[in-house]
């Protein structure tokens, strides 16, 4: 951890090996692990939690969410799948499911710093909750385990058996999507879908310029 201050203090100067986006990865990993450990209540705060990401040109960036925001962002998405008004054309039971799998996206993407791409590709068996651990195949294929926050275990624990059923069609989905944790009613999720999601409920929660990449 002193010698990861260090190097946020100081920054990538020119000349150096690393990149400002391996700078970055680096250091959205070593904020994901220790705001798992503050969950975990393994330590009592995230010491990353300050640590600023550096631009990678000249072109201004989003503003990265404050804690504040990531709580109405959450909060727009309630465990208990709350659907809101009630909309004629869709089914009540339907939206709830709809509600509980994105609640259980928005954990994951924030508490487990999960990019897109891992995201959808997680398999049922992938995400055990009681250990909270999810197995993720990263950039080249690499598999890795990925700590869970009680927050995103419980959120997929409440999809799975209240909601995922629900979303897939009467008949079983194509083999490639079977297994897959997170549905559409077509299957497996696609990243785009992800995008949609995130932006819906920045949307409703009254956040401007929030993408699944700014929650890691």
């Amino acid at each position: 951890l002193s010698q990861a201050r260090r190097t946020c203090a100081a920054g990538p100067r020119k000349g150096e090996s690393i990149s400002p986006s391996t700078y970055n990865t680096t250091l959205i990993e070593i904020r994901s692990f220790f705001r798992w450990c503050e969950h975990a209540k393994i330590i009592p705060a995230n010491p990353a939690a300050h640590f600023v990401l550096r631009p990678r040109s000249a072109v201004s960036s989003a503003p990265v969410p404050t804690d504040v925001d990531v709580a109405r962002l959450l909060a727009s998405a309630p465990l208990t799948g709350d659907i809101g008004p009630h909309r004629p054309h869709v089914r009540d039971g339907y939206q709830r499911a709809i509600t509980l799998r994105d609640r259980a996206i928005l954990e994951l993407l924030y508490g487990s710093g999960l990019r897109r791409a891992e995201l959808v590709g997680v398999d049922l068996p992938h995400a055990d909750t009681r250990r909270r651990l999810v197995r993720v195949r990263g950039k080249g294929g690499r598999e890795r385990g990925v700590p869970m926050t009680r927050a995103a275990a419980r959120a997929v624990v409440r999809y799975v058996a209240n909601a995922r059923a629900e979303i897939l069609p009467g008949v079983p989905p194509a083999p490639e999507g079977a297994l897959a944790l997170f549905v559409s009613p077509s299957g497996r999720m696609k990243t785009c879908t992800v995008n949609f999601i995130v932006k819906k409920y920045a949307r409703k929660a009254g956040l401007d310029r929030i993408h699944p990449h700014l929650l890691r």
